[in-house]
């Protein structure tokens, strides 16, 4: 056998052994990555944080410091996610499937401080939270009679003071 045709074969061999390693290197990062994501979404303080949100009132001006800091806890959380997400760095099925309902609700009790941000400072806020809940809602497991529904539900407790 020719030494170029060897050294072809042993050359692709490589390359089909690298990619390879890479594919479940990748996979493994993704899964650390997600891991660490549920880990942060689960959080005590994220949790607490999204507690605020949905007991927030609608009009972000009648929101004292702790309120406005506790929603931008969750914006930002959500936003490092959506980063995450469109950068790949996350299995996005997975993600979606677990987190994507509270990711849209989250993303539209939100809503005002984005606005009042945007108005104020004049930026885009968040810009990965938009792109998650985007995603979110565009999966097969979004439902947006559920979600009208809580809505009605959670503006229900919140004009009667229930707890959310």
């Amino acid at each position: 056998m020719d030494p170029a045709a060897i050294s072809n074969v042993i050359l692709i061999l490589t390359a089909a052994i690298y990619g390879v390693i890479l594919r479940f290197t990748r996979r493994g990062s993704q899964g650390q990555v997600l891991v660490e994501v549920m880990a942060m979404l689960q959080d005590e303080r994220m949790r607490m944080a999204r507690r605020a949100l949905y007991l927030a009132s609608p009009d972000v001006d009648l929101w004292g410091d702790e309120t406005r800091r506790q929603v931008e806890h969750v914006c930002q959380v959500y936003n490092t996610v959506g980063m995450l997400w469109k950068g790949r760095f996350i299995p996005r099925s997975e993600l979606i499937v677990i987190g994507g309902t509270t990711v849209v609700r989250c993303f539209d009790l939100a809503k005002p401080l984005m606005e009042w941000r945007a108005k104020r400072e004049h930026f885009v806020a968040w810009p990965g939270f938009g792109w998650l809940a985007d995603a979110a809602r565009k999966s097969p497991w979004y439902r947006v009679d559920d979600h009208e529904r809580w809505l009605r539900e959670l503006e229900s407790r919140r004009s009667s003071g229930e707890r959310a």
